[in-house]
């Protein structure tokens, strides 16, 4: 019996030994609070105020905030040459801190510690673009896209589990659609590439879809409508978010709507018939190589937008709600920093992170079967032409 005593006793201890473990680990990990997303608001937009676990204000837009003692480290490398996350941390003020994700620190040498170097790099020019512009001060009204198309499944669980991100951008809707199965569903996925009508069904079916940031036309926002409500009339989930694509840059090969009339228009009509979706935002992919002119431009229809939807709810009761303020999503992996200035509040950044792209044969075989008909349309064009008025 004396025996047995003692080994209830040291078991017993054993255990208090390890909740003490657990309670102090519980007390320096970093405490993940979700935030809600920007709200719907009809009228004046209303700011709701969260807190971390000592109480202290956090940016009340971040999809995911964490209370840390103390900037995330590496371990210790003397070899190692690559750059310490610490140092783009420690011109980030605390508020900017708490609003990063919780990291785990990948091993060193691994695509893991790849990611999480590039990440960090991101993360902290984006807090330092946030917090010099007059539009986006507060780091937390920026989120951040990890655009991850033709990238393994296994970087993006491997960038999560160790940051925690959970926002990712996809272009193409089979391959969103395959990586959402594989994937966990606590992932936000956002659909940035062009998208056929009639995709709009599959891309629907994917139960953790976001965000739509390429609707270009009433026609694709009618077929978005019809499915989201089908797909979901069951669950009742809350209307799909979209953004409504611009060229702003007026190029003949980008898609969206040229004129801010046509946006104001689009909106009204969403508002009034389309009870599926919600206008969070606009969306603009910049010309290259001509500085801010486009992010500008977005930034004064969204402007002109919300002013008339203002209006429209003074004038017309019973409209769905859209987002207030809009949300804007521009800048990419060479130009978010100056998108930022400008209002941005969702950046597509995807080489900065995950390093060039590699396509696949079928889609760089794909895109040059495109660019030949193209060019063999041109050349009957030009030939039906000269058929039609044959020079003197």
């Amino acid at each position: 019996m004396p025996g047995k005593l003692r080994a209830l006793t040291t078991t017993a201890r054993l255990l208090q030994l390890a909740a003490a473990s657990v309670r102090r680990a519980t007390l320096h990990r970093p405490a993940l609070l979700p935030l809600r997303d920007r709200p719907i608001h009809r009228n004046a937009p209303v700011r709701t105020v969260a807190t971390n676990t000592n109480n202290s204000p956090l940016p009340p837009e971040s999809k995911w905030v964490t209370a840390r003692p103390s900037a995330p480290r590496l371990r210790d490398q003397p070899t190692d040459t690559t750059p310490n996350p610490d140092i783009f941390l420690n011109d980030m003020t605390s508020e900017e801190l708490r609003a990063l994700p919780p990291l785990v620190d990948p091993e060193p040498g691994t695509r893991a510690h790849e990611l999480y170097l590039n990440y960090m790099q991101v993360v902290g020019d984006l807090h330092r673009a946030a917090r010099e512009s007059r539009d986006a001060a507060d780091p937390g009204l920026v989120r951040l896209v990890a655009v991850s198309k033709t990238k393994p499944a296994s970087d993006i669980l491997a960038l999560y589990e160790c940051t925690r991100h959970d926002h990712f951008g996809e272009n193409y809707v089979q391959e969103l659609v395959d990586k959402a199965k594989e994937l966990p569903r606590t992932l936000q996925w956002h659909f940035i590439g062009h998208l056929q009508t009639n995709k709009a069904k599959v891309l629907t079916s994917i139960p953790n879809l976001y965000v739509v940031e390429t609707v270009d036309s009433l026609k694709l926002a009618r077929e978005l409508d019809k499915h989201w409500g089908k797909h979901h009339a069951a669950t009742r989930e809350p209307p799909l978010r979209i953004f409504l694509q611009a060229n702003t840059s007026g190029e003949s090969s980008k898609a969206g709507f040229a004129t801010v009339t046509a946006l104001i228009e689009t909106v009204r009509t969403i508002r009034a018939e389309l009870s599926n979706l919600q206008v969070a935002g606009l969306m603009t992919i910049g010309e290259p190589g001509c500085g801010d002119r486009d992010f500008a431009t977005l930034h004064n229809w969204a402007e002109q937008v919300e002013q008339d939807a203002e209006k429209l709810d003074q004038e017309t009761p019973n409209l769905h709600a859209m987002s207030h303020p809009l949300e804007l999503s521009m800048g990419m992996s060479d130009d978010y920093a100056v998108a930022i200035k400008h209002g941005s509040t969702n950046v597509r950044v995807g080489s900065a992170i995950f390093g060039s792209r590699t396509y696949k044969t079928s889609e760089a075989q794909a895109k040059a079967d495109a660019a030949r008909m193209a060019a063999r349309l041109a050349a009957k064009a030009t030939s039906a032409s000269a058929a039609v008025d044959p020079k003197p």
